[in-house]
């Protein structure tokens, strides 16, 4: 996934929280199992380029499509809110894509994992609403998140956070 291609992942959460996280950068927090829980804690990883939480509001089962490309024209006219973010991918190149839950563990196995180019990026995170369109039913229906990775340009500064975005279902 070196700045073309995507990967969709259908995740579960009981907490109302799915990350895109580079596993590496989280190594400093193995052993500390309730970290991800701490609102302060999880800004700073956000800040910091290790972690793009989506606060989805409510437990359930929520698909999530990541790309480099832009949002599709029925995915711009279901867009509900956006958030941006910050990722540092570092030279394993590994990206991952979990479940709130999982954030206790960074390296867990079976997690859904991409390798993209080492790098910063701008992530844009869109909450879709996907149930307004005429036929949910539909094979190609929309995921609940499109993430945008963008890699930032030469001089660009990351995004920082004050507060964690809430994008809600």
């Amino acid at each position: 996934m070196e700045g073309t291609g995507e990967i969709t992942v259908h995740l579960a959460t009981d907490n109302g929280l799915l990350a895109i996280l580079v596993p590496h950068g989280l190594m400093h927090r193995t052993g500390d199992y309730l970290w991800w829980t701490r609102e302060e804690e999880l800004l700073d990883e956000a800040n910091a380029g290790h972690v793009v939480p989506i606060e989805t509001g409510e437990s359930g089962g929520f698909a999530v499509r990541v790309t480099f490309d832009p949002l599709g024209e029925r995915e711009r006219r279901v867009a509900a809110q956006s958030a941006v973010f910050y990722l540092r991918v570092g030279d394993d190149e590994e990206v991952s894509v979990v479940s709130g839950e999982e954030l206790a563990f960074p390296d867990t196995p079976g997690t859904a994992t991409f390798w993209t180019s080492p790098g910063e990026y701008r992530v844009t995170v869109t909450r879709l609403r996907w149930t307004e369109e005429a036929d949910d039913e539909a094979p190609d229906v929309l995921p609940d998140y499109v993430v945008r990775l963008c890699p930032l340009r030469p001089g660009e500064e990351p995004p920082t956070l004050e507060h964690l975005p809430y994008l809600s279902t």
